[in-house]
């Protein structure tokens, strides 16, 4: 605290410098607990209307097509095509699903878009290839069919797994970012609260050091009056009230 010695405050400005000293690192502790705070809640939020959202949707997209494809499976082999029925309702919920997630500012709007249209080619072509596989006699034909169906499922499936995949991945980075600026904010105020309680630790110490040496040399300089030698002298070291009164006793 050897700079103080240079400050020239009035007591009075000592005892306000306190106070002062406080609401300025209570004003800085609540300005980085609110940046960072509002960062988290920015990234929660991301989390709670986006990221998740956008992996539920994937997930049952993909359930979606495996569905479609137990069904066109079990149709070729059973060769009963009584087992088409559930697409019909396959494809309108994975529409629906879609449609549902319109309002989610996260997702690839471009993306999701050829996703369906590849869902429905795929549906198609399923559908096509499955009744050429069982009406038609010209096997090439329906090794044609096949491979379509085949293309069209490899590219909806590697597509919407694409994606699902993608949205974990960001789902658990804002996770992570948002605990380590809720982290981050607890340290920085602890940090913050820390060097506060330091800075007016050692202002208290050096005010209450001021006044009790001046409340000593006063006594003891009083005292010697008292005896009678009235050529003592009061040197306080302070330029505040202290200081002059010393000076002008």
């Amino acid at each position: 605290m050897k700079f103080l010695k240079y400050l020239s405050l009035s007591f009075r400005g000592k005892i306000v410098l306190l106070p002062l000293m406080a609401a300025v690192a209570f004003l800085m502790i609540g300005l980085v607990f609110q940046s960072l705070a509002s960062r988290s809640e920015t990234r929660l939020a991301e989390l709670d209307s986006g990221y998740i959202p956008a992996v539920d949707l994937f997930r049952a997209l993909d359930g979606n097509v495996k569905e479609v494809y137990g069904a066109l499976e079990d149709a070729a082999m059973s060769e009963d095509l009584s087992f088409l029925d559930p697409l019909t309702e396959l494809g309108e919920n994975f529409h629906m699903d879609v449609a549902a997630a319109a309002g989610n500012q996260i997702l690839d709007r471009e993306r999701l878009d050829q996703i369906v249209r590849d869902y429905d080619l795929y549906l198609t072509a399923g559908e096509q290839a499955v009744h050429s596989l069982l009406a038609s006699p010209d096997a090439s034909e329906a090794n044609k069919r096949l491979e379509s169906m085949r293309t069209a499922h490899a590219a909806v499936s590697a597509a919407i797994y694409g994606q699902l995949k993608y949205y974990e991945i960001e789902k658990a980075t804002a996770f992570a970012t948002a605990i380590a600026d809720f982290n981050s904010s607890k340290w920085l105020s602890s940090g913050i609260t820390g060097l506060a309680i330091v800075l007016l630790g050692g202002m208290s110490f050096w005010i209450s050091r001021g006044m009790f040496q001046s409340f000593s040399r006063f006594s003891n300089a009083f005292t010697r009056m008292a005896e009678g030698d009235f050529s003592v002298r009061i040197k306080t070291g302070q330029d505040d009230e202290f200081g002059r009164l010393g000076q002008q006793i």
